[in-house]
């Protein structure tokens, strides 16, 4: 039974990186979840950035990063930045809104496909908030559920923890929850193609 822990862990950190990772790579991605700058486009922390980045070079690059200019580097931390962006809009998507304020969309959908199954909606709910936030993510927008299932069965079991689902041990969550996430995925491709 997936349960849903009092509150899921709102504080994020940045991504671990590679050591051989380019310096603007890393420096975007770590500024990317600086209180500072968190949430914020590009236009909006460009010239903070570029104060920002020789000492942050200094202090995190031994040979002081070589030849690496804010000017030489700027293309690179914007798109790394634009790239980290996308991700955090995967669940903050102002064309669909917050889980939230969709929740009760599914939760009617499940009643009619599932509810006089005996089951909960509180067991089916992850699910369906994992086929939604999935949906909108760049890796797998657009796709058909044949060719999307095994990779959201691998990245499952650590978004359910993340999100604050408690996976009981032995239980196979995917396979519990596969025809619901199923649903909630083929709702989704119907929606957006309509």
């Amino acid at each position: 039974m997936a349960k849903r822990n009092a509150a899921p862990k709102t504080e994020r950190t940045p991504r671990p990186m590679p050591d051989d990772a380019p310096p603007a790579k890393q420096f975007a991605d770590e500024m990317v979840f600086d209180p500072r700058f968190e949430g914020r486009r590009w236009k909006d922390v460009e010239a903070e950035l570029r104060a920002e980045y020789p000492g942050w070079l200094t202090r995190h690059v031994p040979d002081g990063g070589g030849d690496a200019s804010w000017e030489r580097v700027k293309d690179a931390v914007r798109a790394a930045w634009d790239a980290a962006l996308d991700v955090e809009r995967v669940e903050v998507d102002p064309w669909t809104g917050q889980w939230d304020e969709r929740a009760p969309a599914y939760r009617s959908m499940w009643e009619r496909r599932f509810g006089a199954s005996g089951a909960r909606w509180e067991d089916h709910e992850v699910g369906y908030r994992y086929a939604d936030t999935m949906a909108m993510d760049p890796r797998y927008i657009g796709r058909p559920w044949d060719d999307v299932a095994p990779g959201l069965e691998a990245t499952f079991p650590t978004w359910a923890a993340s999100h604050g689902y408690r996976i009981v041990e032995g239980e196979n969550m995917w396979e519990r929850l596969r025809e619901t996430i199923k649903h909630g995925w083929d709702h989704l491709k119907h929606r957006r193609s309509a």
